[in-house]
């Protein structure tokens, strides 16, 4: 879901770099929008699923496979009514 923001994001800046280059201000305007609505919404799911933006944008990398002998010490545990 984060890479379709910033593929979103991204294509708005390419529309606001072309509006730029065939100097129409609506067309730059509009990817303007489209791309600065990207990049908040991006930023706002990359604090939600706890990831870094920079490696969403860069490629990033996957998380560490769980092993089935790995045993995590979480504390001790108490049943709540």
């Amino acid at each position: 879901p984060v890479v379709i923001t910033v593929l979103n994001s991204y294509s708005g800046w390419a529309l606001a770099a072309e509006g730029a280059l065939l100097k129409d201000p609506t067309l730059a305007s509009v990817g303007a929008l489209i791309g600065f609505s990207g990049a908040i919404l991006t930023k706002i799911m990359c604090d939600a699923m706890n990831r870094d933006i920079v490696e969403v944008v860069l490629g990033g990398k996957a998380a560490a496979p769980v092993v089935e002998g790995d045993v995590v010490d979480l504390g001790p545990h108490r049943e709540i009514d």
